[in-house]
């Protein structure tokens, strides 16, 4: 055979076989690996973040309001005016 073509000695297996049960091996290590290191409290949400579930429930222009006065994006007195008057409406 000529130069690139390959050569008789080359063993018989199934190209990649071997590279995928290293793979593997190594995806199960850093599962592991990351179990060890991380945990619930590294990543959850402080508890001024989380959802508010009143806000939740509401139909979405109240809860979108809620937020913003939540943030202090929202002028106030403009929607408590608007809620006093939507509530004898």
């Amino acid at each position: 055979m000529g130069i690139g073509m390959g050569s008789e000695d080359a063993p018989s297996r199934i190209p990649g076989q071997p590279e995928e049960e290293i793979l593997e091996k190594k995806w199960v290590e850093a599962r592991s690996w990351a179990k060890e290191r991380i945990d619930a409290r590294k990543y959850g949400l402080p508890k001024n973040q989380r959802p508010n579930r009143m806000a939740e429930r509401a139909p979405k222009r109240l809860a979108g309001r809620f937020h913003q006065t939540r943030k202090g994006h929202c002028h106030t007195g403009q929607y408590l005016k608007w809620a006093e008057n939507a509530e004898r409406a």
